[in-house]
């Protein structure tokens, strides 16, 4: 994969205004060969059931396809625990113009846990991560949610250390495992980062900075800004927020940043 960006255009409603379209992550991925044809890859995360979510996947295609006329394969990931069957096809049909969509699916909940643990893929252990956090949310007691958190969390680890892969793709399962899956108590949090310590030797995985660092490059540079260290702080903290739905108490237990500033970056986003 040699680049990936989210893409926004901005599509006309009913009523002639414009609104803006999202697609949660475009890759455009080379051939092994190095040749510069390419395909676009569209994957879309689901958290919740839509029933229009088909007709969703459509109008992304054709917009993705009219802005770069490339082959196009789309992946819909369901991250829900619902048993509800999730569309793969939409389809239209009127006097005598038919139109059929078919799109690829993958449903967190319905993936097996043996075989995701004896697989080389490291996204496997992504997808038992988030079917950690399906597991937790049936757990009531929240001293119990946090063990199976913290047992999980160290055995994905564990499991992830043992594999041959970069430190690269190391780095960024583990922190994964780490930010996605978050402890109700600072407790709990604390003994997690002892075991985490012992496990990797007291190597440290990502510091703060580091970290910042990396979204950096991800996201500030490649859109060419030039971010001061509490610009890229304050857009940090804003993803958090935003994208991995953080609480408050949450964000200070995973890193080394001030309530107060955690708060003040909320009471931004509610103004805006």
């Amino acid at each position: 994969m040699k680049s990936n960006e989210d893409i926004l255009w901005k599509g006309i409603l009913e009523d002639g205004e414009y609104s803006s379209k999202i697609v949660d992550k475009l890759a455009k991925v080379y051939r092994k060969n190095g040749q510069e044809e390419y395909i676009l890859v569209h994957v879309e995360v689901q958290g919740q059931y839509h029933k229009d979510f088909g007709k969703r996947m459509f109008g992304y295609y054709y917009r993705l396809f009219e802005k770069y006329d490339k082959k196009i394969t789309a992946y819909a990931i369901f991250t829900d625990a619902s048993n509800v069957k999730r569309p793969n096809l939409f389809r239209m049909k009127f006097m005598g113009t038919s139109m059929r969509f078919r799109y690829n699916t993958y449903k967190i909940a319905d993936q097996n846990e043996e075989e995701l643990m004896a697989s080389s893929n490291p996204f496997a252990l992504v997808v038992l991560t988030a079917k950690t956090v399906l597991k937790g949310r049936q757990i009531k007691d929240s001293k119990q949610r946090d063990q199976l958190y913290m047992d999980t969390k160290l055995a994905l680890i564990r499991q992830l250390l043992q594999k041959n892969h970069s430190k690269i793709k190391i780095r960024r399962v583990m922190n994964f495992i780490k930010f996605y899956i978050n402890f109700d108590s600072s407790e709990i949090n604390i003994k997690f980062e002892k075991e985490l310590n012992i496990l990797t030797e007291n190597k440290s995985t990502m510091g703060l900075e580091e970290l910042l660092l990396e979204w950096a490059e991800n996201k500030g540079i490649e859109e060419g800004k030039i971010l001061g260290k509490e610009q890229l702080r304050e857009e940090f903290v804003y993803s958090l927020i935003v994208k991995f739905n953080m609480s408050d108490e949450q964000i200070c237990n995973s890193f080394p940043v001030e309530l107060n500033f955690v708060k003040k970056e909320r009471e931004k986003l509610k103004i805006n």
